[in-house]
């Protein structure tokens, strides 16, 4: 539960059976409330004192609906970031929303990092505590094709890798660039990994881990020095992998694809002609798929046929979140989380203002296009999948 502006002091939410209350900083703020019953409509109070020297007390009745999980065991649980722009120093279409202008309540003083360095710091650690085991980086980790940017994004995969609970094994990250870390033209190189202690490949064509429950796969979709995708380096081999596994498919690109004949939006993606022919054929070799991608900084869902398709949102902008997938036997369901950090959730409030306030309503998309279930498909009758080697 997130709100952008409340006082300092206690902060109180009253939900089912459960009660959970926090010291709030001031500003932007939120609560995390576990163990809600599945499939069920709500009503949560929230309780806080209203700033004043009276320390008048406030409520707020919210309604809200939790998901219908697939039917089956939950398996695993794996939680995606993109967009994070490491290097990145303003933000908005004017490129005038800096940190030097953000207002922070009195006891956080100034941010103790770059705002893209913060966030995305956040929302890795909020996913390990979620409990994923697994994480992709869908592209754009550095703000351009600089040796600067490409040496912050070394240091937050040292960061990030390692050994214990805070932090994802080498071995369990999947990164994949976007158009920002191609972009310029530049000489300089793509490095073929990101990380120094434990450097995690870049993944250039398709790449794979199975896990259970999922076959998950990443494509690069990026085009050198350009900002629009293609599938042109890795449609083939994303495709031989899904029709090769029994196993459903969870596929992570940086680029979104393009529903229509012509763009509808900036930025633009992969060519619609490319992408409806490649989601006919994904969901022909595994109609079990789902398909999530970053690039265009906003949340949505859509359904091409069996296949579902989704983006999700920057970690360095509005509404600032990443996302988790949990895989059942029977089905996938994915949220998009908040990032919740005091400093990073007052940056992403201060962020929403941009392109003369439209971004707010823009990039957020409403509660279905951020968080849902999907039982898989059956498969026809006369459908098989071959035996994963």
């Amino acid at each position: 539960m997130v709100w952008g502006q409340l006082p300092a002091g206690r902060v109180q939410v009253d939900v089912a059976d459960s009660v959970v209350a926090i010291d709030h900083v001031g500003g932007a703020g939120s609560i995390v409330v576990e163990d809600l019953p599945a499939a069920t409509s709500l009503r949560a109070t929230v309780t806080w004192h209203d700033g004043t020297e009276q320390a008048a007390l406030r409520q707020a009745k919210l309604h809200l609906r939790t998901l219908s999980p697939p039917p089956g065991e939950l398996l695993a649980k794996i939680a995606t970031i993109s967009d994070l722009h490491l290097g990145a120093k303003h933000w908005g279409f004017f490129k005038t929303m800096e940190e030097s202008k953000l207002t922070l309540p009195p006891s956080l003083g100034s941010l103790p990092e770059p705002h893209p360095i913060l966030c995305a710091q956040a929302g890795v650690a909020e996913a390990l505590q979620w409990g994923a085991s697994h994480l992709v980086l869908k592209g754009d980790a550095a703000h351009h094709r600089t040796q600067s940017a490409f040496a912050l994004v070394d240091d937050f995969l040292d960061d990030i890798c390692g050994d214990g609970p805070d932090r994802f094994a080498p071995n369990s990250i999947l990164i994949i660039p976007g158009n920002h870390d191609v972009d310029n033209k530049s000489a300089i190189p793509l490095p073929g990994s990101y990380g120094r202690r434990n450097p995690v490949p870049i993944t250039r064509t398709h790449a794979h881990l199975d896990l259970p429950g999922v076959r998950l796969i990443v494509g690069d979709t990026t085009i050198d020095g350009e900002g629009p995708g293609t599938l042109d380096r890795c449609e083939a081999g994303i495709l031989d992998l899904a029709a090769e596994s029994d196993l459903p498919v969870l596929l992570a690109t940086h680029h979104h694809f393009q529903p229509k004949s012509y763009p509808t939006y900036w930025p633009m993606g992969i060519p619609a002609p490319q992408s409806i022919n490649f989601l006919d054929s994904l969901g022909q070799a595994n109609p079990r798929s789902l398909v999530t991608s970053g690039h265009t900084h906003r949340n949505r869902i859509r359904r091409h046929g069996s296949v579902v398709v989704s983006q999700v949102a920057s970690t360095r902008d509005w509404p600032g979140v990443w996302a988790g997938y949990r895989i059942y036997e029977g089905g996938i369901s994915q949220v998009v989380r908040r990032i919740a950090r005091p400093g990073a959730i007052h940056w992403h409030e201060y962020s929403k203002d941009a392109v003369l306030g439209a971004w707010r309503f823009w990039s957020q998309g409403s509660p279905e296009q951020r968080c849902e279930a999907w039982p898989w498909p059956e498969l026809p009758f006369n459908t098989t999948l071959s035996t994963t080697p």
